[in-house]
């Protein structure tokens, strides 16, 4: 399912619940980026996009894909918090 916009189909779960009408969950990514030495300073670096706030990542899926659905099945469907 999709929606013109790529987004309005899509909800935040809450307390890992998804909202009415939302029954497809979908793994969360997160990624964290730390500066360990504080140099050069966060206040002069400039990235191609501007800031360092505007850094992002990309993510390509290359899972082998029995495994991931073998995960998604037993941990996000199952409700389960998998490491």
């Amino acid at each position: 399912m999709t929606s013109p916009d790529h987004k309005s189909h899509m909800a935040y779960s809450k307390k890992g619940i998804c909202p009415p009408g939302y029954p497809v969950s979908l793994p969360r990514l997160i990624a964290r980026f730390q500066w360990t030495d504080r140099y050069p300073s966060p206040a002069t670096v400039t990235l191609s996009s501007g800031s360092p706030y505007t850094m992002h990542a990309d993510f390509w899926n290359a899972w082998d894909q029995a495994r991931l659905v073998q995960l998604v099945d037993y941990c996000i469907n199952g409700g389960r918090h998998c490491t």
